[in-house]
């Protein structure tokens, strides 16, 4: 049987992509491994952990771009008033910025910028 041939080459946008797909995957899985909730729904991702620490453990991530701005900030604040707690908006700068000018004028605190990282 013959071993198949991999491509090897993976572009920018991909190496992008799969980050992004590793980052919510590992988002939603920390939550429910640690006895929390995730709803994942029409390009909105909202987790909520046990615990109420509005970083890390709780937020939402949009998952589909084409969802606007507004949309997710309603929904996130939907989701985690009935959670009674707060919550971290993630903001991918490479997709997402009207997403991070909605929850500026919004009145949300910017808690600083996580660095991606791609492992060759």
């Amino acid at each position: 049987m013959a071993t198949p041939a991999y491509d090897l080459h993976v572009t920018i946008a991909e190496q992008i992509e799969l980050s992004d797909l590793n980052y919510a995957e590992a988002l939603r899985e920390l939550a429910r491994r640690a006895g929390g909730i995730v709803h994942d729904e029409g390009g909105v991702m909202l987790y909520a952990a046990p615990h109420p620490l509005p970083v890390l453990s709780n937020g939402v991530m949009r998952t589909d771009p084409a969802v606007p701005a507004t949309e997710v900030l309603a929904r996130a604040r939907e989701f985690f008033a009935r959670q009674q707690r707060g919550y971290s908006v993630l903001v991918g700068a490479h997709i997402d910025e009207d997403l991070r000018s909605a929850a500026i004028a919004a009145g949300l605190p910017q808690m600083g910028d996580m660095p991606g990282m791609v492992l060759d």
